[in-house]
């Protein structure tokens, strides 16, 4: 019961710091809240006082995921901490939140975080083959950036498979494009360069 007993506990400091003018407070403390405990009533009350926060309802939030990575991609990684935070406070996919977490773990030169978040990405990936592309996807950018190439070249034929299996043309797009990136890391560009061009999107 202690999780519980906490995770109430930040969801009434969340309350009062939304009550006094602190949104960016609110939902980090719901989102820890729900990371404590992460069961439906704690979820709806995040949740609520994350679209108040935002001065929406949690389904106007927009897509958190692809304002991530806009973010992650500029460099803005207080906007990526930001999109992790509001979307475990809305109630989404902890697993899709990890696996934010470690590529900015990544942005940061933060290696072993990236790799402990990763480790917990793999833990809590279901049989579902989307979820298990994108977890072999953040594992292959794990290991090129820590000089791993050879390794991250066998994640990334795993995402593509996974991708395949399941007819996504944007995961299979995002495992090419990974690959790409990892054929370059060892020094075959040519072969980068094909598999650039093979991407569907």
């Amino acid at each position: 019961g202690e999780a519980k007993k906490s995770a109430q506990a930040m969801l009434s400091a969340a309350q009062e710091a939304l009550n006094a003018g602190h949104p960016r407070a609110a939902v980090r403390l719901a989102a820890r809240a729900v990371e404590v405990h992460a069961e439906q009533e704690t979820r709806d009350l995040a949740a609520e006082i994350s679209g108040r926060a935002a001065g929406s309802t949690p389904s106007e939030v927009g897509k958190i995921s692809e304002r991530a990575i806009a973010a992650l991609l500029r460099g803005d990684l207080q906007e990526v901490e930001r999109c992790i935070e509001t979307a475990i406070a809305d109630g989404r996919d902890l697993n899709a939140a990890d696996r934010l977490r470690a590529m900015l773990c990544l942005a940061r030169g933060e290696l072993d975080d990236a790799m402990r978040v990763f480790r917990r990405v793999r833990d809590g990936a279901t049989s579902d083959p989307s979820q298990r592309a994108r977890a072999s996807l953040t594992h292959a950018w794990i290991l090129l950036h820590g000089g791993d190439a050879g390794r991250a070249v066998r994640a990334g034929m795993q995402a593509l498979a996974y991708a395949r299996a399941v007819r996504d043309p944007r995961g299979e797009a995002a495992a090419l494009h990974t690959l790409s990136a990892c054929f370059r890391a060892l020094g075959r560009p040519q072969d980068a360069d094909r598999l650039h061009e093979a991407s569907p999107a």
